[in-house]
């Protein structure tokens, strides 16, 4: 309860990228370091398309049943059902 990592900073839904059981978020450190989690609660793949400017100076650091594809201006996330992927 008393660890800095989760009293202090910020969260926010990423609102543009939620929709139906996929879900998005960024946690924000006072220092400006971030953590971006997507993750698809359903049963069906799903696939999730950031703009690359959401995850710049981040990499996918821990992922399970996700597939990360690079293009110019986006990175395409194709979920598996109950994956998960977290950018720091």
């Amino acid at each position: 309860r008393n660890d800095p990592v989760i009293k202090e900073g910020r969260f926010e839904f990423l609102k543009e990228y939620c929709f139906g059981d996929v879900l998005a978020f960024r946690r924000v450190l006072p220092d400006g370091r971030r953590i971006i989690c997507a993750m698809n609660a359903g049963d069906a793949p799903a696939e999730l398309t950031l703009k690359a400017a959401s995850l710049d100076g981040t990499r996918l650091r821990i992922g399970c049943g996700v597939t990360v594809k690079s293009e110019s201006a986006r990175r395409v996330l194709n979920l598996r059902p109950r994956a998960f992927a977290v950018f720091a």
